[in-house]
């Protein structure tokens, strides 16, 4: 058997939350979501729940979730929302 072996740095990886954006994609801990198409925040685990800005995201429907990025590999994308 061939086997390619990859390294993951434990640090960068997220649970998944349970819920899709708007395009299907699997939305994670620590992914970079655009809600309403205006504005933009990291997902976070807090109070037993995944929030984004103190609001539990499963409160938003999918429709108004875009998954933009995540923390590890974009992290400009919050420093240019004022994170």
């Amino acid at each position: 058997m061939d086997f390619d072996w990859v390294y993951v740095d434990s640090d960068t990886v997220g649970q998944y939350t349970g819920l899709k954006d708007k395009n299907g994609t699997r939305i994670f801990e620590g992914d970079i979501v655009k809600l309403c198409r205006i504005r933009v925040y990291p997902v976070i685990w807090k109070n037993s729940a995944f929030q984004v800005n103190n609001d539990f995201l499963g409160l938003w429907p999918s429709s108004d979730i875009e998954v933009i990025g995540n923390i590890h590999d974009n992290p400009e994308l919050l420093e240019h929302h004022g994170w």
